[in-house]
C-alpha cells in the first residue's frame, strides 16, 4: 500500500494540491501563474510545487476533464521518482478558442502509479511467435 506522497512548495502561497471527493484518485494541481493559452498552441505551466514518489512508483499527470471537455489536454506527464525540480505541466490547446488560466486555476491531475522497471534483453529476433504478428493499427477490429 502507498501511503503517502511528500511534496514541498516553491513559495509560501503556492496552493497545496488536493482531492475533490474522498473517492478521487487523482490530487489536482495549480497555476502558479497566469498564462493565455493561444488556439492550437502548446504552454508549458509552472505549479510551484515539487513532489517525491513513494518507492516503487511514478507520477502520472493527466487532464481534467471540465478541461479536456474544452479541447485542453495534458501532454506528456510522468514523474520519475529522481526528479526534484519543479512540477510544470504541458498544456495543449486543440480548440479554436483561445484560453486563460489563471493562478489557482486547476489544470492537471497527479495520479500515483506502481512501476516496474525491468531488465532490457537484446535478442537477434524475438523468442516464439503470435497469432497477431505485426498486425497493428485497426488489425483487430475498429
Amino acid at each position: 500500500m502507498i501511503e503517502s506522497l511528500n511534496f514541498c512548495k516553491c513559495y509560501p502561497d503556492v496552493p497545496t494540491p488536493t482531492r475533490a471527493t474522498a473517492g478521487s484518485i487523482g490530487f489536482d494541481l495549480m497555476s502558479w501563474e497566469d498564462v493565455v493559452l493561444t488556439s492550437q498552441k502548446i504552454v508549458i505551466v509552472r505549479t510551484g510545487i515539487k513532489i517525491q514518489p513513494p518507492a516503487g512508483t511514478y507520477v502520472r499527470l493527466a487532464s481534467r476533464s471540465g478541461l479536456a471537455s474544452k479541447g485542453i489536454v495534458v501532454q506528456g506527464g510522468v514523474i520519475d521518482p529522481d526528479y526534484t525540480g519543479e512540477i510544470k505541466v504541458i498544456l495543449h490547446n486543440f480548440s479554436d478558442n483561445h484560453i486563460i488560466i489563471k493562478k489557482g486555476m486547476k489544470i492537471a491531475q497527479m495520479i500515483v502509479e506502481r512501476a516496474e522497471v525491468p531488465d532490457l534483453i537484446e535478442f537477434p529476433s524475438l523468442p516464439g511467435c503470435s497469432e497477431r504478428g505485426d498486425c497493428g493499427f485497426g488489425s483487430s477490429g475498429i
